[in-house]
């Protein structure tokens, strides 16, 4: 994770199968001014993202590159520990599959912008709700954008949503879906967004 002004980390797996679930996560987390770390996950046969409602470390399932308010913006009111953004998220994939809580972010939830993914991959599967791919920037940062490019077919069903929403004073992002053969959308809530939409009283209770 990055807390400083040193250069972010990367993170790199190359694989025939990578699955993460049960609360696993490959995160990268940007407290501090200035590009986060960027993951890049190459499985030539499959990604699986299965998320089951266990909370490990980051309280997610899935991979995670976000920028943060830094635990010491409370204390010296320093700009630098409130504008981190998120870093990027790159798949390539021949089959990807999210499915339960599991997800796909690179959220922003401090006043940077949030970073892109890019997903490449043969099939994508893509079901249950509360499971997701996002890059949405919560307060100033404009949000990242979404590009998801299959050369067989996309499902997303059963609540799930792509979305790159701006709940603050940033642009919303771009999202762009590419598939060979078919692209279907069923079941209720699901869907892709992007949204300007203010969060809810509660949330900025929360954050503060």
């Amino acid at each position: 994770q990055r807390f400083g002004s040193g250069a972010p980390g990367q993170v790199t797996i190359n694989a025939q199968s990578v699955q993460l679930e049960k609360g696993a996560s490959i995160n990268l987390l940007n407290f501090y001014e200035g590009p986060g770390g960027n993951i890049t996950i190459n499985a030539s046969q499959e990604l699986n993202i299965a998320g089951d409602g266990s909370v490990g470390p980051t309280g997610s399932t899935g991979l995670l590159a976000q920028g943060l308010f830094s635990p010491l913006a409370s204390f010296g009111g320093n700009p630098a520990y409130t504008y981190a953004d998120s870093g990027s998220i790159t798949v390539n994939a021949g089959t990807l599959r999210v499915s339960g809580d599991g997800i796909i972010t690179t959220t922003s939830v401090a006043l940077g912008n949030s970073g892109d993914i890019n997903i490449n991959a043969g099939d994508i599967y893509l079901s249950d709700r509360p499971a997701h791919i996002n890059a949405n920037s919560y307060f100033g940062g404009s949000s990242g954008n979404i590009n998801i490019s299959a050369s067989g077919q996309i499902q997303i069903n059963n609540g799930f949503v792509i979305f790159a929403d701006s709940n603050g004073t940033g642009a919303g992002g771009n999202v762009n879906i590419t598939a060979g053969k078919s692209i279907s959308i069923s079941g209720e809530a699901s869907g892709i967004s992007t949204q300007s939409a203010p969060p809810s009283p509660a949330f900025f209770d929360f954050i503060a």
